[in-house]
């Protein structure tokens, strides 16, 4: 069972107020519960997390399956200080947020971490966490599912601790919070740093992959990240740039 007091000890700043901290030992969705307290008037900050969801999505509807008390699920309400046409950057800098976080506390330094875009965190080539970016009422809520200690897991999965990665998931939560805005705030100006952090851990670059976006599957070699945060890819000679794409898969 996660434990909340442990959670607050390790983060100031929700110990001032605990009430910001919402945990349940089983929910259909933090995410969604996020988007309900949103609508009821929840303020930036808020934490909805959970040991074990029954119905846990990713991007693209997706579904998002952990074992109880074997993963860190949460969602985190956000108000954004930069224009909202600028919120969809928030996927990157969520997942340059994990992966920075992750290497801090990695013992074994050899199982580099990488991102696959748009925001999937992934260990010696196995994802160990997604992220759902939502927009309502306003807000940005950021949804987080990663596999602590796993063990039965799909052959593209992985976990923290079979990644030789271990660490209290309430300690492991303050951090990953704290890193959430602090990368978060680059989302308008130091953008620019922002997706340099993010091309440096970018598992597709030199990739021939096949995609889905705006409804057409299309293929190419990923050159990387541009200024935007979108994937670009090589086609026919071109370099066509996509700001939407998921089933990412390397050819």
């Amino acid at each position: 069972m996660f434990d909340v007091p442990k959670f607050l000890s390790y983060s100031p700043i929700y110990e001032r107020s605990p009430d910001s901290v919402i945990y349940f030992d089983r929910l259909t969705s933090t995410s969604d519960y996020a988007k309900e307290l949103v609508s009821s008037g929840a303020k930036s900050g808020a934490i909805v997390l959970t040991d074990f969801q029954s119905g846990g999505r990713g991007r693209g509807g997706k579904s998002w399956q952990c074992e109880p008390g074997e993963g860190l699920l949460f969602s985190l309400v956000i108000d954004p200080d930069i224009d909202p046409s600028l919120w969809y950057r928030f996927s990157l800098a969520v997942g340059v947020a994990v992966a920075v976080t992750l290497e801090s506390v990695a013992i074994e330094k050899s199982n580099k971490l990488g991102l696959k875009w748009p925001n999937d965190v992934h260990i010696g080539g196995k994802k160990v966490a997604g992220i759902l970016i939502e927009v309502t009422n306003g807000m940005v809520v950021i949804g987080v599912g990663m596999n602590v200690s796993g063990s039965a897991l799909l052959d593209t999965a992985t976990s923290l601790s079979q990644g030789d990665i271990n660490v209290e998931r309430e300690k492991l939560l303050a951090e990953l919070v704290k890193a959430i805005f602090q990368w978060g705030s680059l989302c308008g100006n130091g953008y620019d740093k922002l997706v340099y952090e993010y091309q440096k851990r970018c598992v597709l670059t030199g990739k021939v992959v096949t995609m889905q976006s705006m409804g057409q599957q299309v293929i190419g070699k990923v050159l990387g990240i541009n200024n935007d945060g979108f994937i670009v890819l090589e086609r026919d000679g071109e370099s066509i740039a996509y700001s939407e794409g998921h089933d990412i898969k390397v050819v």
